[in-house]
């Protein structure tokens, strides 16, 4: 028990805090502009063609064959996992199946589940940091990080930062590192430029793809992995049996059947991100950032915990960032609303003294 409670005092502080009480949750990034009758539609249709009593199997092929032809991509080069989460971990594992302790390389800022995952497992993490000033990075230095890593993390478009890695940092690292580089595409359809023939230029890159975000069904938990052939058979060797429930998967299918119908939702996201961005940058004490994602950036220069406390007194939780880039900065991370709960956020921001 006191190896417990020295685990709980070292690594506690890389858990998600506990769960807030909010009306609206713009700290999730989750795409509520697809209606609910729809997403019913797909859930229904899921529910009526299987047999739960058994153990899912041709769900998953069936998965595999509508993304495949949904993508161009093969078969063979498709992993579907529980959501994200579940992709970073088993290329985590991987990277720590093959003989040695990893160096993993991670942008930063980016998600913290990549260096959360990583340090829980002792594993080696180096960053490669991205300025504060339009997020850029250094080509030489990352190059340099990538070139002794076992794994890279990019995020494209990054979270939180929102912003889309340029072509050539993407290519000189997946041409350096001598290991597997990960493009996290998560919000790839968001983007103006999603760079999907990266993947068929280098064998090491894979990427990892969400159902959560432009499809709406974050609490399904669907996600998968583009990999080469020999990568995906590494990746499936590594999973649990049966990961994946037959509903999920399903689901799935009849989501990518609708693919051209839930789609159209994302150019709403788009419309309402360059009202809320126009918007946010009337407001003195902010300092708002472009975006290729469903969330908006913007930096504070103001007391945050007087913003914070404004904004969740309405019912409205958003994700706060404290030294981000540096001591005592503070952000704001904004998930895109629809234009009722858009209204109401500006509303409280214009009236924060």
């Amino acid at each position: 028990m006191e190896r417990i409670k020295a685990f709980i005092e070292e690594k506690g502080d890389l858990v998600y805090s506990a769960e807030k009480r909010c009306i609206y949750h713009l700290d999730k990034n989750e795409n509520l502009f697809i209606p609910r009758e729809i997403v019913r539609e797909i859930m229904v249709n899921a529910a009526s063609r299987i047999d739960p009593r058994t153990y899912p199997g041709e769900e998953e092929e069936e998965l595999i064959g509508e993304i495949a032809k949904a993508f161009s991509l093969d078969h063979e080069s498709i992993v579907i996992t529980n959501g994200g989460d579940e992709a970073i971990d088993l290329i985590l594992s991987l990277a720590g199946s093959l003989g040695k302790i990893p160096r993993i390389a991670i942008l930063k800022p980016s998600f913290p589940m990549y260096s959360l995952r990583s340090l829980l497992r002792g594993y080696i993490v180096e960053y490669i940091e991205l300025s504060e000033n339009g997020f850029s990075i250094d080509m030489d230095r990352a190059v340099e990080i990538a070139s002794r890593s076992d794994l890279v993390f990019l995020c494209s478009p990054n979270n939180p930062t929102g912003n889309l890695l340029p072509r050539d940092v993407v290519r000189s690292v997946a041409e350096t590192s001598k290991g597997i580089v990960v493009l996290d595409q998560a919000y790839r359809e968001f983007a103006e430029d999603p760079q999907d023939e990266l993947l068929k230029s280098y064998e090491n890159l894979v990427a990892i793809r969400t159902f959560s975000k432009s499809y709406g069904l974050a609490g399904l938990r669907l996600g998968y992995i583009v990999a080469s052939r020999d990568i995906a058979k590494a990746l499936k060797i590594l999973r649990l049996p049966f990961q994946m429930n037959k509903f999920t998967l399903a689901a799935g299918v009849e989501a990518l059947r609708m693919r051209d119908r839930l789609l159209r939702y994302v150019d709403d996201v788009k419309r309402a991100r360059k009202i809320l961005i126009s918007r946010l940058r009337n407001i003195g004490y902010l300092e708002v950032y472009d975006t290729q994602t469903n969330f908006v950036l913007t930096k504070i220069h103001i007391d945050p915990e007087k913003v914070v406390k404004a904004l969740e007194d309405r019912g409205i939780c958003v994700k706060l960032y404290r030294s981000l880039f540096r001591k005592g900065d503070s952000y704001l991370r904004i998930t895109v609303p629809e234009s009722h709960i858009l209204d109401l956020l500006v509303g409280v921001l214009e009236n924060v003294e």
